[in-house]
């Protein structure tokens, strides 16, 4: 007779709340269960809660044995199993060991594209189906290797960016007073500033009135670099776009909170109240400068497409055709499509057989009557903002 656990293919997964953030290979389990599991995507324990038996028969190698092992094993951790010491959950070093990424608990909700990312890593994650911080704990570096164009020096930026989370860099916090807070938003504006190429410090610095003949008109500063108009408000546009995302969530939340208690746009006075009666002046560049910068940051701020940005692609032709040709495709299925399904789809028309994931990406960003869809722990979605709309009773 066997005295194992029952199974009943219409029941679903129930896993006690204290072990959901633990890893599965914490505890001992097969190498077959542990594979099986690892490879349809689940790390943590927390990731089985709620999924169906019936789900889990159709993994590949995943059969009775597996699922009476995993069942036993949930139950003897209901009993009072604990995780392996060296294996703990919260121990970065076993996630090191173990070649997996770490993300601290105070910073799983971070929205990762309101932090400074290189275009790369953006497409990347992207790509992954990561919308927070948190859907990277616990998955394998060799996971994010397998990613298109993702190769070791985007994975060194990726555990750099985890290594600033975890030290607190992009946590908020509002201990601080509002004439504190706006102080030191400055010195971190100005320190970003000094920072910037010769360009764009050019740019910013003329476009925003700290040339010594005031604020300069587009005209006049593309005439002074031998560029046109339309290339020097993109250099603006992208530059305060870099800053906005240098500074991740709590520049957002400085600003917005600051700009709150004052009119827009920001007097000079405002500013020079901040820096309190230091002289000399302790800034690089006047206050009419800041408070313009102020001021023009707040609305890049809260730009978004969908919950992600993407590198601006270059206009083209082809992206154009692409982009109305995955519009057709979404009409003709009357549906939403994960971007892979979309990406084959379009594939089949001979002209795009070449087009990758990140060009489709692209092309959809460029579409204004499409957009892409995050949800933590799944693939991106394409989709007709119409139909978004319809959903929402507009």
């Amino acid at each position: 007779m066997n005295s194992g656990p029952d199974v009943s293919p219409g029941e679903s997964l129930s896993i006690p709340w204290e072990a959901r953030e633990c890893l599965l290979r914490a505890f001992p389990v097969s190498t077959r269960l542990g594979n099986a599991l690892e490879l349809a995507g689940f790390r943590l324990l927390g990731d089985l809660h709620g999924v169906p038996v019936r789900d889990l028969l159709l993994i590949r190698n995943f059969g009775k044995k597996c699922l009476l092992e995993l069942k036993g094993l949930i139950q003897r951790i209901s009993q009072g199993l604990e995780p392996l010491p060296q294996l703990a959950a919260d121990s970065p070093l076993s996630f090191q060991a173990e070649r997996r990424f770490f993300v601290a608990p105070h910073a799983r909700d971070v929205n990762p594209f309101e932090l400074p990312l290189s275009s790369r890593l953006e497409a990347v994650l992207i790509l992954s189906g990561v919308a927070r911080l948190g859907d990277l704990h616990g998955r394998t570096e060799r996971e994010v290797l397998r990613m298109r164009s993702c190769g070791s020096k985007t994975l060194q930026e990726l555990k750099g960016l985890l290594l600033r989370a975890a030290s607190g860099e992009f946590s908020v916090g509002d201990q601080e007073s509002v004439e504190a807070a706006a102080l030191a938003l400055l010195r971190q504006l100005d320190a970003m500033v000094a920072n910037l190429p010769a360009r764009k410090l050019k740019v910013v610095l003329s476009g925003l009135g700290a040339a010594p003949e005031g604020p300069q008109t587009f005209a006049r500063i593309a005439e002074e670099l031998d560029l046109s108009v339309e290339r020097v408000r993109q250099i603006l546009s992208q530059t305060l776009r870099s800053i906005c995302h240098s500074g991740g969530p709590r520049l957002r939340v400085q600003i917005d909170r600051i700009l709150k208690c004052h009119p827009e746009p920001l007097p000079p006075d405002t500013v020079s109240r901040w820096a309190g009666d230091a002289e000399p002046w302790p800034f690089q560049h006047p206050a009419a400068f800041y408070a313009a910068l102020l001021t023009q940051l707040r609305p890049h701020l809260h730009a978004s497409w969908g919950s992600a940005r993407l590198p601006k692609p270059r206009p083209a032709e082809s992206t154009q055709q692409i982009g109305r040709y995955a519009e057709q495709v979404l009409r003709e299925s009357q549906t939403a499509l994960p971007l892979r399904s979309c990406l084959h789809l379009v594939h089949q028309n001979e002209a795009f057989w070449s087009l990758s994931e990140i060009g489709l990406l692209c092309a959809v960003r460029r579409n204004p009557n499409l957009e892409i869809v995050l949800i933590s722990g799944h693939p991106p979605y394409v989709r007709l903002k119409e139909d978004a709309a319809r959903r929402a009773g507009l």
